[in-house]
C-alpha cells in the first residue's frame, strides 16, 4: 500500500486510540470539574504500566484535550542525570517570555521568585542564569512553586472560567528523588494554599513508581495521585479496531482473517500491534483488501524486525541470572507467582528478590498483582525459550544455571511444550526462534561471540 498509516516507535500517536476510550472519557469529565471548582475537582493521574502499552499517546491525548479546553501545557520529560524540574520550568518559562506570551508575562514575578533570579525577557535577554542544578538541589521551597503554577494559571483563565495550567512529567520512575518530593509536596499545597486554582498534573511511569515515590519520601502516594493501570494488551475488539478503522479512513478493508491473524500474533501488545499493522500495510499489494497472505508477511517482517531491533540487543545486555529468572518465567508462559518461579528454579525467594527488582526496573517483567510476575513483551517468551541453552552454554560455570529441561520438569511442564502461549501463532514462534538460534550478535561476522553479562554473579 502507498504512504504511512500506522505508528510504530515509542510515542508515536496512532491514527485510532482504540481502546482508551473509558479513560479519555473520564479525563475529559476532570477537566469540567477542574474549571467549575478548581483544586477540588481534580485528579493528578499517574498512568502506569509496562513498557510499550501507549503510557505516553494516552498521557499526549490528555494533554491535547486539556489544550482544547484552554489549558496551557508544560510537559516534561524525567531523564538520568538531567536537570531539576525547577530548572526545566524555569527554561519553559524563557523561552515563552522571549515569544511575547501574555499569561506568562503577567505571572513572571512568581516564577522569577521560584527560579532565585531574575527571568530575561525578550528583546532584553532570552537567557536564564540560575546556578547549577547540583547546587540547588533539596532548597526549592514547595510553596513557591505551588504559587507559580496557579499564578500561571489564574493568568491563562483571566477570569473567563476557561483554560488553567497542566504540568505533565513522562517516565517518572527515573526522575530524581528530591524532585518527586517537591512535585508532591507543591500539589499538596496547591490543594492547601490555591484550592481554586485550575491546575491538573498527569504522569507516566512504569508499575513500580508508587514504590518509587515511596523511597523518595513522599507519603501515602496513593491519596495525592489517582492511579491508572494502562493494561498490558488490549482486547481483542481494541486490537480489531486499531487495525480497522485507520485503513477504512483510506478505503482499505481487512479481510476478518488477516485481523485475526495479526490480533493473535500481537497479542493485543500496543507497540507490536502498530508494528505488525505497519509491515502488513507496507508489503500488501491492494488496492482495496489486506488479505491473509498480506498479513502473514506482514507478521514476519515485523518478528524479525522486532527479534534484530529490539528481543536480541535486550538480550545481550542481560546478566546471566536475570537470564536464568526469565527463562523459567518463560517456561510458565511468560506468568508466573512468586512460589512458582522458587520452585522452577530450587532457590528461595530471599534469593530472587534482587533479580526481580532488577528486572523490574529495567522493564522486562512488572508485578501486575502482589506475588506474581509477568514479562512484558509477550513476544518474548518464544525468543528466551529458543535462546536460552546457547546463552547458558557461553557464561562462566553453565551449571550454576538450572538447565530448561530441568526448569519444566520442576514446573511440571512437558518437555516438547510450544515455546509460546497456546493464543499466539506458530508462525511467529518459528520465525523468533529460528532468529534467536542465529543470534543477533553473530550478524557481523568480524565480531565474534562473548560471554553474556560477564562473570556469573554469586
Amino acid at each position: 500500500m502507498d504512504g504511512r498509516l500506522y505508528t510504530p516507535g515509542a510515542g508515536h500517536v496512532p491514527p485510532v486510540l482504540a481502546g482508551r476510550e473509558e479513560a479519555l472519557t473520564g479525563w475529559a469529565l476532570v477537566l469540567n470539574d477542574v474549571l467549575a471548582v478548581g483544586r477540588p475537582g481534580a485528579e493528578d493521574t499517574m498512568l502506569l504500566g509496562p513498557r510499550g502499552v501507549g503510557k505516553t499517546v494516552l498521557m499526549t491525548a490528555m494533554s491535547t484535550a486539556a489544550a482544547e479546553y484552554g489549558f496551557e501545557v508544560i510537559n516534561m520529560q524525567a531523564a538520568k542525570g538531567q536537570d531539576s524540574i525547577v530548572d526545566l520550568l524555569v527554561h519553559h518559562a524563557a523561552d515563552r517570555l522571549q515569544q511575547a506570551e501574555g499569561p506568562w508575562r503577567r505571572a513572571k514575578g512568581a516564577f522569577d521568585r521560584l527560579a532565585g533570579v531574575t527571568i530575561g525577557v525578550a528583546p532584553v535577554s532570552a537567557s536564564v542564569s540560575v546556578h547549577a542544578p547540583s547546587d540547588r538541589s533539596g532548597r526549592h521551597d514547595p510553596g513557591v512553586l505551588a504559587t507559580a503554577l496557579a499564578t500561571l494559571a489564574s493568568a491563562v483563565s483571566d477570569g473567563t472560567g476557561r483554560g488553567g495550567v497542566m504540568l505533565t512529567l513522562d517516565e517518572m520512575q527515573v526522575a530524581r528523588a528530591d524532585d518527586l518530593a517537591l512535585l508532591a509536596a507543591a500539589l499538596h499545597r496547591l490543594n492547601v494554599d490555591h484550592s481554586t486554582a485550575p491546575v491538573l498534573f498527569a504522569g507516566t511511569g512504569l508499575p513500580h513508581t508508587p514504590q518509587v515515590l515511596v523511597g523518595a519520601g513522599v507519603t501515602h502516594p496513593d491519596r495525592l495521585f489517582s492511579r491508572e493501570d494502562v493494561p498490558l494488551r488490549l482486547d481483542a475488539e481494541g486490537t480489531a479496531a486499531a487495525l480497522i478503522q485507520p485503513a477504512q479512513q483510506r478505503g482499505v478493508t481487512w479481510h476478518p482473517d488477516a485481523v485475526q491473524l495479526v490480533v493473535e500474533a500481537s497479542n493485543g501488545y500496543p507497540a507490536h500491534l502498530q508494528e505488525m499493522a505497519h509491515r502488513t500495510w507496507q508489503t500488501a499489494a491492494g488496492p482495496a483488501v489486506i488479505t491473509v497472505e498480506d498479513a502473514r508477511r506482514g507478521v514476519d517482517v515485523a518478528a524479525r524486525g522486532i527479534a534484530r531491533r529490539t528481543l536480541g540487543p535486550r538480550w545481550e545486555a542481560t546478566p546471566p541470572r536475570q537470564m536464568e529468572y526469565l527463562a523459567a518465567l518463560a517456561v510458565h508462559g511468560g506468568a508466573a507467582t512468586v512460589r512458582q518461579l522458587e520452585t522452577t528454579l530450587g532457590r528461595q525467594q530471599k534469593d530472587l528478590s534482587w533479580i526481580r527488582d532488577r528486572l523490574l526496573e529495567e522493564g522486562d517483567i512488572y508485578a501486575p498483582r502482589r506475588g506474581y510476575v509477568q514479562m512484558t513483551v509477550p513476544l518474548a517468551v518464544p525468543f528466551v525459550l529458543a535462546q536460552y541453552a546457547e546463552s547458558r552454554d557461553l557464561v562462566d560455570d553453565p551449571e550454576r544455571l538450572v538447565d530448561l529441561d530441568t526448569m519444566r520438569d520442576r514446573a511440571g511442564a512437558p518437555r516438547d511444550a510450544p515455546a509460546a502461549p497456546v493464543d499466539a501463532l506458530d508462525r511467529v514462534r518459528r520465525t523468533l526462534e529460528h532468529l534467536a538460534g542465529q543470534q543477533v550478535r553473530h550478524s557481523d561476522p568480524r565480531r565474534p561471540p562473548r560471554r553474556p553479562g560477564g562473570p556469573m554473579p554469586r
